[in-house]
């Protein structure tokens, strides 16, 4: 008898990212499969719905808005990595923004009738654990970065992380507010890079022309 398609794939998927790496028991049950298209939305503001995300493939950008209409742009997370970890330790009762940059694959953990387990499976939670240590680090690095780091390295770094498929998409106020500077300076360093021909405008925002010259700015920044 043929899986369905969800089950077939997810078994497909459990052959590279074992479910075993993360849990120390049977997690199958409440677990499945599932893909976004780039731009697509993984997690909606506000949501608290019980499920936690494991990222397997892509890139994702964390976001708040606020009352204003402004958005600011939290983090960026790659694959393989937690989403809504927050939501289940109690910390957040609803979650920020979370939408893909890139094509995502995610396993979709539904932890109504399983979050005890979840919080006493030392398994789980060393995994947690370490992911939270690292993404502790690499926001430190980030924030020191940001203070004394030039912008034409932290842009085109910036520029390489956000691009899908060679196109940079992020708006301005967003990407100069991430980077910690003045909306002129970022647009300054931006004109820079177009008059350079490392970019080019378009209409979805501006294609990568010199992918090797924001390359080398950015292995220069770190």
């Amino acid at each position: 008898m043929a899986l369905p398609k969800n089950q077939k794939m997810l078994q497909e998927w459990q052959n590279r990212f074992p479910l075993e790496n993360y849990f120390g028991f049977d997690i199958n049950p409440y677990t499945s499969f599932v893909q976004y298209d780039s731009e697509a939305t993984i997690l909606e503001e506000g949501e608290s719905k019980e499920v936690l995300y494991i990222l397997l493939e892509g890139r994702v950008k964390i976001y708040v808005s606020h009352a204003n209409g402004k958005v600011t742009l939290v983090n960026f997370a790659e694959g393989p990595c937690f989403l809504g970890e927050m939501e289940l330790l109690g910390i957040r009762k609803r979650c920020n923004g979370v939408a893909a940059i890139t094509s995502c694959a995610c396993y979709a953990v539904r932890y109504s009738q399983c979050k005890e387990m979840l919080l006493n499976d030392v398994t789980f939670l060393r995994a947690l654990c370490r992911f939270l240590g690292e993404r502790s680090v690499a926001t430190t690095n980030r924030y020191s970065h940001n203070q004394s780091g030039k912008l034409e390295h932290r842009l085109a770094a910036f520029i390489l992380l956000t691009a899908y498929k060679g196109v940079y998409r992020e708006r301005h106020t967003e990407a100069a507010a991430f980077l910690g500077v003045t909306y002129r300076h970022f647009l300054y360093v931006l004109a820079k890079f177009v008059k350079a021909g490392y970019l080019e405008k378009c209409p979805e925002g501006y294609r990568i022309m010199d992918i090797k010259e924001l390359e080398r700015l950015k292995a220069e920044g770190e």
